[in-house]
C-alpha cells in the first residue's frame, strides 16, 4: 500500500482521465483508490490533488451508466468521508454533496420530460411498452441507479436533506411508486424497483436523524405520515405487482426488501443523542413513537408476494417469467427477515409458521434460511419454536379441511409429508429437543381438545372436525417424545377418554392417537398403536392403584419405566426395539402393512 500510494498519487488522476470512457478499465482503477493511504495527502499538504482526484471520480460517476462504476465511485466517496483526516473529509463532503445534487437534478429533469409527454409511453399499456434503454426513461433509470449507489453507503448530505430538497427528491421517488401502484406506471419496471429501494433508504436515514437529534414533534409527525404512506403504497404494489408487471421477479423482491428495511430500522429500543449519551425518558418516548408494527393484512400481502417467488424457478420455462433466477438466495434472506419481524415485532405469528412449511421443498437457500430461523427461535425459548411448528401444522391442516372431496386424499398425503419433514428437525434423546417436542405435542393436542389440563378437571370434548389432525400430523412427533413426557400426556388424555363413548366411530382417530401415546409411554417407538389402530378400540388406562398384596401393578414391558430415574430421559434407549406393547401389557405381532386398509383406514372412515 505504501508503494502503490506513492505511485498512484501522481499517475492515478491521469489514468482515470485517459480511460474514463472505458468501463472495463475505469471501474477497477476507481476501486483501487480505497487502498490508498490517505494520510499521505495530509502530511504532504496535497489536499488540492486529493480534491482533483475525487472530482475526476465524480465526473466518471455522472458519465458512466454501469452499476459497477457507480458502486465503485460511491465506495470511494464513502472511504474518503470515513477514513480521511479532517481536511480531507471536508473535501470529500463537498464532492459528495455535488454528486447528490447533480443526480437529483438529472432525475427531476428526466421525470419532468416524461410527464410532459415526451417519454414515449403509451397510456394504459401498464408500462410494458416502455423502453428503459432509450430517451428520458434511460436517463431516469441511470439517475436512480446512481442514487441507489450513493444512499447504500452514505446518508443524503445536509444540502440535500433540507426541508425543500428532501421533499423534492422523495416526492419524485414517491410519484414513481404511486403511479405504478395505481396501474399507470410512468417508468419501466427497473426504474420502479430502484425507486422503491431508494425511497425506503431515504426514510431510514431520516429516521436515524430524528432518533439521534433534537427535533420537534411536528417533524416526527411529518415523518410518520410519510412513512405510513410509503408502507401503504408498498402493500398495494405487492398485491398488484403480478398484474402490473407479470413477467418480473425484481419488483416483488424490491418491495419485500423495502418493507423489511423499514420495519427493522424502526425498532430502536433506546434513543441515543448525537453525542452518544442516552436521552432517558425522551429517548424511550421517541423510540416508541418511531416503532413500526405492520398490520396483519399488510404483512399478509407482503408475505404472499414473497412466498409466491420463493419456489424454485423452472429453468425450462421459456415464457420469460423469471428474469432473475439467481435471486433465490436473496428471496430466502427476505423470507427469513419477514419471519423474524413477525415473531419478534408483531403478534401475528403466521409468517414463520408458513415459512417452515417450505422446508425441503424450495431449494437449498430456503432450507438454509429456515435452519437459521429455527436457531433463532430456539434462542427465544422452546415454547417459541414449539408454537411456530404447531402453527405451521394447523395452518396446513386448515387448507386440508377447506379442500374439496376430489383432492382430499392428495391434501392429506401432503399434510402428512409436511409433518414428517418438520418432525425430522428434532432428535430423539436430545434434551433441548425433548422440551420442544413436548410443547409441540401439547399445543397440537390442545388444538383438538380445548382446555386439556389434568389439574383443572375434565376437559371439553374433542373437536370432531379436527380429529384427523392427530393422526395425520401430530402422530409424526410421537416417536420423538420422551417416555416420561408421554406418561404425563397419557394420563391427561385418559381423562378425556373416560368421558367419550367407545362405540362412537367418530372418535376413532382420538383412540388410536391415545394408544400410540400409551405405547410410547411404555417404551415403544409409538409408530403404531400395537394392533389397536385397526378397530380403534378404547384405550385402557394404566392403573396407578396397588394390588391386594400392596405392590403397585406395572405392565411387564413398563417395568423399566417404573424403575426409571426421575429427571432422566430413556427415549434414546428404545430405538432398537421392534416389538411394541398393547394396552394389556402383552406383545403383539407388527401390523400387516400389506393389508388393503393399512395406513389409510382413517381416511376411509372419515369419508364414510
Amino acid at each position: 500500500r505504501e508503494a502503490y500510494t506513492q505511485v498512484a498519487m501522481k499517475s492515478l488522476p491521469l489514468l482515470l482521465r485517459r480511460w474514463r470512457s472505458d468501463e472495463a478499465v475505469a471501474a477497477p482503477l476507481i476501486e483501487t483508490i480505497c487502498h490508498l493511504k490517505l494520510e499521505h495527502y495530509s502530511l504532504k499538504h496535497k489536499e488540492a490533488d486529493f480534491e482533483d482526484l475525487l472530482t475526476c471520480v465524480v465526473d466518471i460517476f455522472l458519465q458512466q451508466s454501469s452499476r459497477r462504476v457507480a458502486d465503485a465511485c460511491a465506495g470511494v466517496l464513502h472511504y474518503a468521508v470515513t477514513e480521511g483526516r479532517e481536511s480531507l473529509k471536508d473535501v470529500a463532503d463537498r464532492c459528495t454533496v455535488n454528486a447528490f445534487n447533480e443526480v437529483c437534478k438529472r432525475l427531476r429533469v428526466a421525470l419532468a420530460a416524461v410527464r410532459a409527454g415526451s417519454g414515449g409511453a403509451r397510456a394504459g399499456s401498464g408500462g410494458s411498452d416502455i423502453d428503459e434503454d432509450q430517451g428520458h426513461h434511460f436517463h431516469i433509470r441511470a439517475a436512480l441507479m446512481r442514487l441507489n449507489a450513493l444512499v447504500s453507503l452514505l446518508p443524503p448530505p445536509l444540502a440535500a436533506t433540507g426541508p425543500r430538497r428532501t421533499r423534492d427528491v422523495y416526492e419524485d421517488l414517491n410519484e414513481i411508486l404511486v403511479a405504478a401502484a395505481h396501474r399507470a406506471p410512468c417508468v419501466g419496471v427497473r426504474s420502479v424497483v430502484l425507486a422503491a429501494r431508494a425511497a425506503s433508504l431515504v426514510l431510514v436515514y431520516r429516521m436515524i436523524e430524528l432518533d439521534t437529534g433534537e427535533v420537534r414533534d411536528a417533524e416526527v409527525d411529518s415523518h410518520l405520515l410519510v412513512r405510513d404512506d410509503l408502507m401503504a403504497t408498498m402493500v398495494i404494489l405487492a398485491r398488484d405487482a403480478a398484474d402490473v408487471y407479470p413477467h418480473s421477479r425484481m419488483l416483488p423482491k424490491a418491495i419485500i426488501s423495502a418493507v423489511a428495511n423499514l420495519v427493522v430500522y424502526h425498532q430502536h429500543t433506546v434513543g441515543v443523542s448525537a453525542g452518544g449519551k442516552e436521552r432517558g425518558e425522551s429517548g424511550a418516548a421517541m423510540a416508541a413513537r418511531l416503532r413500526l408494527v405492520p398490520a396483519e393484512a399488510a404483512l399478509r400481502t407482503v408475505w404472499n408476494s414473497c412466498n409466491a417467488i420463493l419456489d424454485i424457478p423452472d429453468p425450462l420455462d421459456a415464457s420469460g417469467a423469471h428474469d432473475d433466477v439467481s435471486g433465490d438466495e436473496q428471496v430466502s434472506r427476505m423470507a427469513y427477515t419477514l419471519a423474524m419481524c413477525d415473531v419478534t415485532v408483531t403478534a401475528h405469528n403466521f409468517v414463520a409458521a408458513e415459512f417452515l412449511g417450505n422446508r425441503e421443498t424450495a431449494g437449498q437457500w430456503a432450507d438454509r434460511a429456515i435452519a437459521a430461523l429455527v436457531v433463532d427461535l430456539r434462542n427465544l425459548g422452546p415454547r417459541a419454536i414449539g408454537c411456530t411448528v404447531t402453527n405451521s401444522l394447523t395452518i396446513a391442516f386448515d387448507e386440508v379441511l377447506s379442500g374439496d372431496s376430489d383432492t382430499a386424499a392428495e391434501l392429506e398425503e401432503g399434510f402428512s409429508e409436511l409433518a414428517q419433514r418438520l418432525a425430522g428437525m428434532f432428535t430423539v434423546g436430545n434434551q433441548r429437543d425433548r422440551v420442544v417436542v413436548r410443547c409441540i405435542v401439547e399445543y397440537g393436542v390442545a388444538f383438538v381438545v380445548p382446555n386439556l389440563d389434568l389439574d383443572l378437571g375434565p376437559a371439553s370434548c374433542p373437536d370432531h372436525t379436527r380429529l384427523p389432525f392427530l393422526m395425520l400430523g401430530l402422530a409424526a412427533f410421537i416417536p420423538k417424545l420422551a417416555t416420561t413426557d408421554a406418561k404425563t400426556l397419557a394420563e391427561q388424555l385418559h381423562a378425556v377418554v373416560d368421558t367419550l363413548n367407545e362405540e362412537d366411530e367418530q372418535y376413532g382417530h382420538f383412540f388410536e392417537f391415545v394408544n400410540r401415546i400409551t405405547a410410547r409411554a411404555r417404551g415403544g417407538t409409538g409408530h403404531s398403536a400395537a394392533g389397536r389402530g385397526r378397530d380403534h378400540k378404547r384405550p385402557r388406562r394404566r392403573s396407578r392403584s396397588r394390588s391386594a398384596t400392596g405392590e403397585r401393578e406395572v405392565a411387564p414391558r413398563a417395568a423399566a419405566d417404573h424403575a426409571h430415574t426421575p429427571g432422566t430421559d430413556d427415549a434414546d434407549n428404545v430405538e432398537d426395539e421392534d416389538d411394541e406393547v398393547d394396552d394389556d401389557g402383552g406383545d403383539d405381532a407388527p401390523p400387516d402393512e400389506s393389508a388393503p386398509d393399512a395406513g389409510i383406514r382413517m381416511y376411509g372412515r372419515r369419508r364414510r
